[in-house]
């Protein structure tokens, strides 16, 4: 049976209080210097895992599906990919589509009908195989059609588009299209497709790929707004870093060092700007590793070579990353089970350039809690919002106070309330410890509703709750009044440093709201700022450090 606590402000005036005065520091999500930080995967890849999850629990926040459009599209109406497009919603996960497009945006088949749309080859002849002639019209027409089409079956989340010219084939050769490179080829069909494209996503951006044959920056074409880099150096070595600038990889003939990269990286950024390139690599891709034949081989990852890449690709102000990581199925955790790869490549681009925010510090007063200044702010980032709930904090030799003062016109409760998770339903307020950061361990959540009932628990990450778990020494208190209504939580200090909270050491907590309404729609605020896209407070970010000085 719950003991609540009913506490006067005159005995809170007698407690040592924390002093909580804004600290934007940590109340905004610390940015990071890369946005991106993706993996590219085949729908056989994503056939067999829950990548989402995976990508969610290691810093990953960007899956690009590969490799043709008709496979990806087909993969999206079945179960299986209903399941990955509804786990990238709940872990909040972007998707895009990297695809070689350029035979299905172009059927073979129209060769019969017309061979001018179809490349000319070294000796002079039209050829279905590979591509197309960029001088015909009616090509570019059907091919910017075709990828509108895709494009409505396979919406991308972060309006970044990829429809690649065939996988490093020949381009054509008739006297019109000899004027122009592989790389000025691809960017005038790239141009044409978006402006295709912006008729149905205004905000769409589609990507140039500089890869093998179109490593070479466009000189005669210059991109349409919104057409961006896309750098994939397939030639380089991964044992060294692309700062070893004599580095090269010798197989299949290969001449191209790694400066030689960096030459066209730097040629390219002169054409595309920094700050909407993408880095395409390929540290995790297990199936460049295999030579692209099953079974898989470990991927040899390098962590050295990692980071100091990183520091290369930040240096030209590229913030966008991601690696092919196919082959990485089932079957190859089941090889090779051991994830830190994953760990140190989603989190080491989380955390690069981040600067560690400074723990909310708890200072020893005396004051009633009218004296406290509040921490204001509270919002919601997955709706748009800001709350007007005021969060104050006083200790005591023995316990930690917590006090929420909300405004909140509608209050909701559960009837015929039966028990602890009827809270669930109901209009609430919630406080999470964790002795360590990012949950790695186990942390604690109580949520209290406007009547001072309490749902608590342990959780592990990620969402693994045990509702039989309860604080023996929590109490609450609570006041009703037009317009609002306040929470006040109280805990021993001691049963939080029993549970590993080391309060004077530095902890990790978290401060929330959700406000519940009769229809069961719901608005979730943090007192941590994030740029989640789905609403979800148990993760990582929502977290911010705290001390007891």
């Amino acid at each position: 049976m719950r003991t609540y606590l009913y506490l006067a402000l005159a005995a809170v005036a007698a407690a040592t209080v924390l002093s909580c005065a804004r600290n934007d520091a940590f109340l905004t999500e610390e940015e990071g210097f890369f946005n991106m930080k993706g993996v590219v995967l085949t729908v056989d890849d994503l056939s067999t895992l829950d990548w989402p999850a995976l990508a969610a629990a290691n810093g990953i926040n960007t899956i690009g599906t590969h490799i043709f459009p008709d496979q990806v599209a087909a993969f999206t109406k079945t179960e299986k990919g209903q399941e990955f497009y509804e786990s990238c919603r709940r872990n909040g996960i972007e998707v895009e589509h990297q695809l070689h497009a350029m035979s299905q945006l172009l059927p073979r088949e129209l060769f019969a009908e017309d061979s001018t749309m179809f490349r000319m080859d070294a000796h002079g002849r039209r050829t279905p195989v590979d591509n197309c002639c960029i001088q015909s019209g009616k090509a570019l027409d059907i091919i910017a059609a075709n990828a509108v089409e895709y494009a409505k079956l396979l919406k991308p989340t972060n309006h970044r588009y990829y429809f690649w010219m065939d996988d490093a084939k020949q381009v054509c050769k008739c006297p019109y299209c000899s004027q122009f490179s592989p790389s000025e080829q691809a960017l005038v069909i790239e141009n044409h497709i978006l402006k295709a494209l912006k008729a149905i996503d205004p905000e769409a951006k589609l990507a140039h790929l500089a890869y093998q044959n179109t490593l070479p920056a466009p000189v005669k074409v210059k991109p349409e707004k919104d057409i961006f880099l896309e750098f994939a150096p397939i030639y380089r070595r991964w044992d060294r870093p692309l700062s070893d600038s004599d580095a090269l990889d010798p197989r299949n003939g290969n001449t191209l060092t790694h400066g030689d990269h960096l030459k066209y990286l730097e040629d390219n950024l002169k054409v595309f700007p920094s700050s909407t390139a993408v880095v395409l690599e390929y540290w995790l891709d297990s199936s460049l590793f295999s030579r692209w034949k099953k079974p898989a081989v470990k991927v040899p990852w390098n962590r050295q070579v990692f980071f100091d890449d990183l520091d290369t690709y930040a240096s030209y102000g590229i913030r966008d990353i991601t690696s092919f990581a196919v082959y990485m199925d089932s079957t190859y955790f089941k090889a090779y089970p051991d994830k830190r790869l994953l760990k140190e490549y989603g989190v080491g681009l989380a955390e690069y350039g981040k600067v560690q925010p400074k723990p909310f510090k708890i200072f020893t007063r005396k004051p009633a809690w009218k004296s406290i200044k509040p921490i204001t702010g509270f919002h919601a980032p997955w709706d748009g919002l800001d709350d007007k709930t005021e969060f104050r904090c006083a200790a005591s030799r023995d316990s930690l106070f917590f006090r929420f003062d909300v405004k909140e016109e509608t209050p909701t409760c559960e009837k015929g309330y039966k028990d602890e998770m009827d809270v669930v339903n109901e209009d609430r307020v919630e406080v999470f410890f964790s002795p360590a950061e990012g949950m790695k361990e186990t942390y604690y959540g109580a949520e209290v509703d406007f009547l001072g009932r309490i749902l608590d628990y342990s959780c592990n990450f990620c969402r693994n709750f045990d509702y039989k778990w309860d604080f023996s020494t929590m109490k609450t208190s609570h006041e009703n009044y037009d317009g609002g209504y306040s929470v006040t939580i109280s805990v021993s200090r001691k049963e939080l440093e029993d549970l590993g909270i080391h309060l004077r050491d530095g902890f990790f907590m978290g401060a929330f709201r959700a406000d519940y309404r009769p229809d069961k729609s719901v608005n979730w605020y943090s007192m941590k700022l994030t740029r989640d896209k789905a609403a979800d407070f148990h993760k990582p970010n929502v977290l911010f450090p705290a001390i007891v000085k």
